[in-house]
């Protein structure tokens, strides 16, 4: 943040503050003013330090902290973080690039990764959404960050934080925004990328395999097609399965095997053999001898 922070007036007509004791006014005071301050208005501080900025004690500053509203302000003497729940209402137009105030905030949620940002998130909702449609094209835009971000915040499971982010939460599903929109085609958009690289990887997959003798036997019996399997077979074994005049890799065995090696059908549809075929059948139908 910067060498100053703005202290607006109206503070002292606002009947909680009024109503608060002057060290703890003093050391609400300090907690919005001093140098650690963040745009989020999270960031690591220690009662150590308090001490030393306000000559407070640590016993009165302890007080004064479970004693100012939660409404205000909230401190995690385990780590040393504290929330100042209305600094960023206060500080978000100080900065006027959105650029800048995406990535403020982004390198404050990296370097204090705690619960208090789900609180943060839906508190500024608006905000963000605000923030995150006037980020340029070229820079990656805040709500996908923090999303993808705070799935390495250990303090909360994957499902919880990212309804925060996506605003997937029962209670908020009918006030989707642009947050939601936003971080949804991004997710589309990586899910299109992976099952096109699946469908890549599948047709890579499909290896030609080359028939047996047998298999081409059973097939060419099949289609009555009257074509030599081990001819076939061995035709291409020496040419190492190749197929045309620019002796591409065969893809159908199959398929060679109608479009290559049977015989041109006849007007009626069929093939000399074929026509041969019946005809004998026939004539055993009906006890002729060839």
């Amino acid at each position: 943040m910067s060498n100053y922070h703005p202290v607006y007036t109206q503070i002292w007509s606002d009947h909680i503050f009024t109503e608060l004791e002057p060290y703890q006014q003093y050391l609400f005071l300090y907690l919005i003013t001093n140098k650690n301050c963040k745009l989020s208005g999270i960031y690591q501080v220690s009662l150590k330090e308090i001490a030393f900025s306000t000559n407070l004690t640590k016993d009165k500053i302890k007080t004064a902290l479970q004693k100012i509203p939660i409404s205000m302000l909230e401190y995690d003497f385990e780590k040393g973080i504290v929330f100042v729940k209305n600094f960023f209402k206060y500080n978000f137009g100080k900065i006027g690039n959105p650029n800048t105030k995406s990535e403020t905030l982004i390198k404050n949620f990296e370097l204090i990764k705690h619960k208090f940002w789900i609180e943060f998130a839906k508190k500024y909702q608006d905000e963000l959404n605000v923030l995150a449609d006037k980020v340029t094209k070229e820079k990656i835009d805040l709500n996908i960050i923090l999303n993808f971000s705070l799935k390495s915040v250990s303090f909360q499971s994957e499902t919880t934080v990212k309804s925060v982010f996506l605003n997937t939460n029962t209670n908020n599903n009918n006030n989707s925004s642009s947050l939601k929109n936003k971080s949804s085609e991004a997710e589309k958009a990586q899910e299109k990328m992976l099952e096109d690289e699946k469908k890549k990887l599948a047709k890579r997959s499909k290896k030609f395999t080359i028939p047996t003798i047998q298999e081409i036997k059973i097939y060419c019996q099949e289609r009555n097609n009257n074509v030599n399997p081990e001819k076939f077979y061995h035709h291409y074994e020496a040419n190492g399965w190749l197929v045309g005049k620019n002796k591409n890799p065969m893809k159908s065995w199959k398929s060679a095997i109608i479009t290559t090696w049977e015989e041109p059908k006849t007007s009626q549809g069929q093939s000399q053999q074929q026509k041969d075929y019946f005809k004998n059948l026939k004539n055993k139908a009906h006890g002729i001898k060839k």
